[in-house]
């Protein structure tokens, strides 16, 4: 595992495991060879089928991610998710 960028990816895959507890994903922090970086693959399924989504390095460090998170601080006001 590359040391440089696991260190900010790993308070982002806790943060996953714990917000998606309920639907008990695979989480795996992965060597991106071709970029010689980590990246997260998070894995769920839903009804019988395998999503897989992944966070890279160069996503987690951008503004877009930046200002998800801001979004995601904001939106907290009004309870936790699932809203109804």
């Amino acid at each position: 595992m590359h040391k440089t960028n696991e260190r900010e990816l790993k308070p982002v895959m806790d943060s996953i495991t714990k917000l998606l507890a309920g639907v008990k994903p695979e989480i795996a922090m992965m060597e991106d060879h071709d970029v010689n970086n980590n990246r997260i693959e998070v894995t769920t399924k839903r009804n019988g089928a395998d999503f897989k989504t992944t966070i890279n390095y160069e996503f987690v460090i951008s503004a877009e991610f930046e200002e998800l998170r801001r979004l995601w601080s904001d939106l907290n006001v009004f309870g936790t998710a699932p809203y109804r």
